[in-house]
């Protein structure tokens, strides 16, 4: 097999081992994937490599590791040129400022992405890119302007016919009505996104359900 096959096998196995939380088979195979890709040339499978591994050092927690392969896939998409790789990957660093708590340095990445997304006219980059501002400037108090995000981003995704991802910011929209002190408006947009994922049954249902049993509780 060729090295660039074996390098997206290894890849692929790597973010599947992740995703059942078997980590040490997970690392040592997006490690030889990363070597496979930096060996054959291929810049943009070695950024992309790095971004599913900061993936999952996000998932578990180990934030400042992510970032480093974040920044990594940052400056490999700068050496090739890859706009929509850049766009995307800034999204995912301002997701990880989110994580962390720092959420101005958030904005600021979430800017620079949405900047390319428009730019490349990718509407499914806007929207999540929208997304996250919004929980940004939610974690900083700005409530109107993050409902002023959101809605942009559930134009969009109403637009693509993305059902999931709706009802995911119609629950980060009724979260900052809650934020804010609106409990009745927060159990309306809650119960939108409950049908959405009843509809498509998502186990997130769940979740919803107590954030309104939450709110009636009060």
């Amino acid at each position: 097999d060729s090295p660039y096959a074996v390098a997206c096998t290894e890849r692929a196995l790597g973010f599947v081992e992740g995703r059942l939380t078997l980590w040490a088979g997970a690392d040592r195979h997006m490690e030889r994937a990363l070597a496979l890709f930096a060996e054959v040339g291929d810049g943009n499978g070695e950024a992309r490599t790095h971004r599913l591994m900061a993936f999952l050092l996000n998932r578990r927690e180990r934030y400042e590791e992510a970032l480093a392969h974040y920044r990594a896939a940052v400056d490999l998409y700068h050496q090739t040129g890859f706009e929509p790789g850049l766009a995307y990957v800034r999204n995912e660093i301002g997701w990880t400022y989110i994580l962390i708590g720092e959420h101005a340095q958030a904005l600021s990445e979430c800017r620079l992405s949405l900047e390319g997304h428009l730019a490349l006219g990718d509407l499914s980059g806007q929207a999540a890119t929208w997304d996250s501002l919004g929980v940004a400037q939610h974690h900083l108090g700005a409530y109107e302007e993050a409902l002023e995000s959101f809605g942009q981003a559930l134009r969009i995704y109403r637009t693509v016919y993305d059902r999931y991802l709706e009802a995911d910011t119609l629950v980060h929209v009724g979260d900052t009505h809650c934020a804010a002190g609106r409990g009745a408006e927060a159990g309306l947009v809650w119960q939108q996104a409950l049908e959405i994922l009843e509809d498509l049954g998502h186990p997130e249902a769940a979740q919803v359900l107590d954030r309104m049993r939450l709110v009636d509780a009060r």
